[in-house]
């Protein structure tokens, strides 16, 4: 299961400064880890959000004094016209991304969580079987600047993070953008084949393969929001040309001018977020052919060796009455819809049978600690956290 650590939109914040945690909302982490423990769920923690003013980016920049900055290093990448709204101004958070002061908060706050002590279990984060994962930043952006200033962070950030914790893997949280003159640059939303694509994408900052392609980043993720990004003609078939390009691209790191150079990655890719969404009378016919196509997909790719390992679907929502009192459209799943029943259920049945087939160039291994917290059932020990749980 996917968490966010930060989705918060008002107090108490999880974080009152990038050094210290409010304890109210440490605690709660606390009783969602051991929880967690006990049903053997394990956790793909996201640490950082650009969306959320509370504890996401939005705070971090003020923390180091950055969220006035109008640094646009790539003038000649802009839109005629570019008018910086808000909007577009959090989406532009370069001397953030760049300058060592703001990258050693970050360093600071990563530090400090991953050695805190659950006051559940009393193990340390690091030292915790139940998280499965790291997640950097959700969804990152720096539009208009390239793409040295995300992959730069996401290297640096992920070398940090994995000399406080060598416990759990590491991974990036990004939707998976195709980088400007990329092969595979077509498959981003809104590319065309005619040659003359759209470039929010391409020119978001992310780069999939060189993003990925870092020694301390373990598997490769994206994410799949065919309405968030409101483009015309996102049917199945683009869903289903948009996740295997990069089950695809996966094994190829980046070269100067974005041509792909012969370099194995080997890293496992994860699907970890992805909707449709839906009216009531719509569930059906309209949300469940896209669960159907991707837990095809999954399974298919691990009966064969394929890098596609998993999906997340998003999200989960106990709180709507079966009813109707839910909103006109979701992509909210109920316990009684059939994407539910029918899909998730059969399709999670299947993932918890059985060995898989190693993806090509990935060895597996289990992280150098050994587990140190008990199951809350008996004496044996709970499962070791390792690169082997997407191997």
């Amino acid at each position: 299961m996917r968490f966010f650590v930060d989705d918060s939109d008002g107090p108490p914040a999880f974080l009152t400064g990038p050094d210290k945690i409010d304890e109210q909302g440490g605690k709660a982490l606390d009783f969602i880890i051991a929880e967690a423990g006990k049903f053997g769920i394990r956790l793909t923690i996201n640490l950082l959000n650009l969306w959320k003013p509370a504890n996401g980016v939005p705070s971090f920049e003020k923390w180091c004094g950055t969220e006035g900055s109008q640094a646009r290093p790539r003038p000649d990448l802009e839109p005629p016209g570019l008018n910086v709204t808000p909007d577009q101004r959090l989406q532009q958070p370069y001397d953030w991304l760049m300058l060592p002061k703001c990258r050693d908060q970050v360093k600071q706050y990563f530090s400090m969580l991953v050695g805190r002590v659950n006051t559940v279990t009393g193990v340390a984060y690091r030292d915790d079987p139940t998280i499965m994962s790291w997640n950097l930043l959700n969804e990152p952006r720096c539009k208009y600047c390239g793409t040295e200033a995300i992959d730069s962070w996401y290297g640096d950030m992920a070398a940090h993070l994995k000399s406080v914790d060598p416990n759990h893997m590491v991974t990036t949280g990004q939707e998976g953008f195709f980088a400007e003159g990329d092969p595979l640059e077509r498959f981003n939303p809104g590319g065309k084949s005619d040659g003359n694509p759209s470039l929010w994408g391409p020119r978001s900052g992310q780069d999939f393969r060189a993003n990925h392609a870092h020694a301390a980043i373990d598997y490769a993720v994206i994410h799949m929001w065919p309405d968030n990004w409101r483009e015309p003609n996102y049917d199945i078939n683009w869903a289903r040309d948009w996740i295997t390009s990069h089950a695809q691209a996966r094994a190829w790191t980046a070269a100067g001018g974005g041509a792909s150079a012969a370099a194995e990655i080997g890293k496992p890719l994860v699907l970890e977020e992805f909707g449709k969404e839906a009216s009531e009378g719509q569930i059906t016919s309209v949300r469940d052919p896209w669960y159907q196509m991707v837990h095809g997909l999954v399974e298919d790719s691990l009966a064969t060796g394929g890098s596609l390992r998993a999906a997340l679907f998003w999200q989960w929502d106990g709180t709507w009455s079966p009813m109707g009192n839910r909103p006109e459209t979701s992509n909210h799943v109920h316990v009684d819809d059939t994407t539910f029943t029918a899909h998730i259920k059969p399709f999670a049945k299947s993932m918890a049978e059985g060995p898989r087939a190693a993806v090509p160039g990935c060895t597996p291994r289990t992280g150098p600690a050994e587990p140190v917290v008990q199951s809350f059932e008996g004496d044996k020990p709970a499962a070791k956290a390792g690169r082997k749980l997407l191997a």
